[in-house]
């Protein structure tokens, strides 16, 4: 059983206790308020920071510091804070945290306050609930297929572009235990991982878990999307029980050609070898259809910090959202996109020329499915005990889902 990060009970709990609001700032000096990620120190994450440093500059009512918190137990520390009335003024998170923090209280309402860029992502748009919005974009991370074409040519094959082409230079790569085709995540030792790589196979089948109306996991788009995924681990195409940071050294090591990634990590990959910068290339998955996954990190206000710090962490973020913050950001964040849908500029792709690959089509889904809102630890649950049986060979890939469906039904009721 997985154990649920904080129930939406609790956090309303200790949102009661908390009184004395977020600490910062004096009165004879500028307010200081934080902004809170697990990244900030890292590559390309920590570009953010010269953002801050600009804002601080254009003003002197306001300094805003990065919080840096290890995502390992991250929501759980925020929250808590929250909760107790402390922790950092801004808040970012994995986009399925946020319901659960909006339900509960701890993310302020900025809806009269925040000033939107013109050209909004699809993501961005969501966030409009209702009239009501308590959270904007920080960063999109749309997956994408990264390539080490020097591999490729080894055995003379071209960048795939259909899955069939894709499955063959797979197959041909593996030579197991020395060397594999491709990888990803599917086991709970990496709960968040399993369910980004499952998303992306099912939307890039058609499919999906839920709509407005309720779970939509029987279906045969969502059969052929895990069916597909399942081939790979029968026949050794991937390595078994391997974890994220091992098949992405693999990667950089050059003993996997292939990996569907979010777009960013191909900065990082190329940062950490200069053989593979010169041979990565980047193109949009090979799947039937045209969507990917993509994983978002929305940043809300802390409902607990004072009238003053609110105000301040509303400033920087409509300074965040300006349009030349924003492209910059496009720019430096080497392949994390913002809240509006914006083109790379010249120079980026002369740093990155990887990026050159990219179709920055709009049609990058939230790993949080729709309709699921605060019930998303419960309801992602439901469905991987199910591809659990499903990919150990308990159940067939139909009967699996078939519960899966009446499983994730009965979480939402």
């Amino acid at each position: 059983m997985r154990r649920r990060l904080i129930t939406g009970l609790t956090i309303a709990a200790l949102a009661t206790a908390g009184c004395s609001g977020v600490g910062g700032g004096g009165s004879d000096g500028p307010v200081e308020i934080t902004f809170s990620h697990w990244a900030l120190t890292a590559p390309p994450f920590d570009s953010f920071t010269d953002v801050m440093d600009q804002f601080n500059a254009s003003q002197d009512a306001y300094i805003v510091k990065p919080e840096n918190i290890p995502y390992k137990n991250y929501h759980r520390t925020v929250y808590t804070q929250a909760g107790a009335g402390e922790g950092p003024t801004m808040i970012s998170v994995d986009s399925s945290e946020l319901a659960q923090a909006v339900d509960s209280g701890l993310a302020e309402d900025i809806t009269a306050d925040i000033k939107l860029p013109a050209g909004l992502s699809q993501y961005e748009q969501s966030l409009d609930v209702d009239g009501s919005r308590h959270a904007v974009t920080f960063t999109r991370h749309p997956y994408a297929m990264l390539v080490n074409t020097a591999m490729l040519d080894e055995i003379g094959a071209d960048i795939p572009e259909t899955f069939e082409e894709f499955t063959q230079i797979a197959e041909k790569w593996t030579d197991a235990p020395d060397t594999y085709g491709f990888a990803f995540r599917h086991t709970t030792a990496d709960t968040n991982g399993w369910w980004l790589d499952l998303s992306n196979w099912i939307h890039g089948s058609g499919g999906y878990w839920s709509d407005e109306s309720g779970p939509t996991l029987d279906t045969p788009e969502v059969a052929e999307g895990i069916s597909r995924m399942k081939t790979f681990l029968d026949e050794g195409t991937i390595p078994e029980g391997t974890d994220a940071p091992t098949y992405r050294r693999l990667f950089w090591e050059g003993k996997i050609p292939i990996l569907f990634e979010s777009l960013a990590f191909a900065g990082i990959f190329a940062a950490q070898s200069e053989d593979l910068a010169k041979s990565i290339e980047v193109r949009k998955e090979p799947f039937p259809d045209n969507s990917y996954v993509s994983s978002n990190n929305p940043v809300f206000v802390n409902a607990s910090a004072s009238d003053e710090e609110k105000k301040g962490a509303v400033e920087f973020l409509n300074y965040m959202l300006s349009d030349d913050v924003q492209q910059e950001m496009v720019d430096n964040l080497a392949g994390s996109l913002v809240s509006s849908d914006l083109e790379f500029s010249e120079a980026t792709f002369e740093n990155n020329p990887w990026l050159r690959g990219w179709e920055a089509e709009n049609s990058g889904l939230d790993f949080t499915p729709p309709g699921v809102g605060a019930e998303f630890q419960r309801f992602r649950e439901a469905i991987l005990d199910q591809m659990e049986r499903i990919f150990a060979d308990e159940v067939s890939v139909e009967e699996g889902l078939a519960q899966a469906q009446k499983d994730a039904e009965e979480t939402l009721k």
